[in-house]
């Protein structure tokens, strides 16, 4: 009785979402890599730190959900938010472990970066999708 349909699939959004994280979490471990690298080559204040880790993780979720947005070719916004908001949702759980510290507004710009460079990672990576089928 339970048959499924080959054109419906349960759920089209973990293929995409898994891709798009996967490729968030490698992207913003290099890009984090390469901060530190120039943190021990250069005198750089303690400072620059949280920036940089803001820069990173933006990153990291813009360049994962045009990966997780190229494999799904549509609802590039939805893909690209769930991405922004996975790639939060595993630092979130990281730092908690890490420091045990309180949330701070510095967590909230976060969510808020991350969220909104993947949705527009989304956008722009359904859009150079279709844009590479047609040629």
């Amino acid at each position: 009785m339970n048959r499924k349909r080959k054109s419906e699939p349960q759920n089209r959004y973990i293929r995409p979402l898994m891709v798009g994280t996967i490729t968030a979490v490698i992207v913003t471990a290099v890009v984090i890599l390469i901060s530190a690298l120039f943190f021990v080559i250069r005198d750089m204040p303690k400072t620059a730190a949280m920036p940089i880790a803001l820069v990173a993780s933006g990153l990291g979720s813009f360049v994962g959900a045009v990966a997780g947005a190229r494999t799904m070719r549509e609802q590039g916004i939805i893909i690209g938010s769930l991405i922004g908001f996975t790639m939060f949702a595993i630092t979130l759980m990281v730092s908690l472990f890490a420091s045990e510290g309180p949330l701070t507004a510095f967590t909230l710009l976060k969510f808020i970066v991350m969220t909104l460079s993947g949705a527009l990672g989304g956008i722009l990576g359904v859009n150079s999708a279709a844009k590479r089928k047609m040629i």
